[in-house]
């Protein structure tokens, strides 16, 4: 004998399931942490557990954190993304595709690794404190659509 429990869960017309579930709390973390740096916007959690950017610009200014968190892990940005004057070393986390402009100035980045794979618009990458990367480097592991400025 089959016993079937169709509404185990109950899930709300109108939203993600994920939140609906809360999974394990990380939607709430996520949704949370996100809430500080997209203003009236949309996004979306993937099945990957990755993040899309729809309706907004993603933007960190003067908050002073090294990288992202752990589970902070973004996919695509369809519009910029801006992470100024936060010390951040790392790209971990950052978008692989970004359709507007890239900005990450007054940084402390020391490598590319884990760099956006495209940008559709600038890429802006000034008074970084750990190294001037030049327009090739930059170029050469993400596909730049717009200028490269970078000193």
């Amino acid at each position: 004998m089959i016993i079937v429990r169709e509404n185990l869960y109950e899930f709300q017309r109108g939203q993600e399931p994920k939140e609906t579930l809360k999974i394990g709390g990380e939607y709430d973390k996520i949704k949370k942490w996100l809430s500080q740096f997209i203003y009236k916007g949309q996004w979306k959690l993937n099945d990957d557990w990755t993040i899309d950017i729809i309706r907004a610009d993603f933007i960190i200014s003067g908050e002073k954190i090294s990288e992202f968190p752990e589970f902070i892990n973004f996919n695509k940005a369809y519009r910029d993304f801006i992470v100024s004057n936060a010390d951040m070393e790392l790209f971990k986390g950052f978008p692989k595709i970004i359709e507007g402009n890239l900005s990450v100035s007054d940084n402390a980045f020391t490598s590319l690794h884990y760099f956006p794979e495209y940008v559709g618009g600038d890429v802006t990458i000034t008074r970084n404190k750990g190294k001037t990367f030049s327009e090739s480097e930059i170029s050469s592991v993400c596909d730049v659509q717009g200028k490269i400025r970078s000193w």
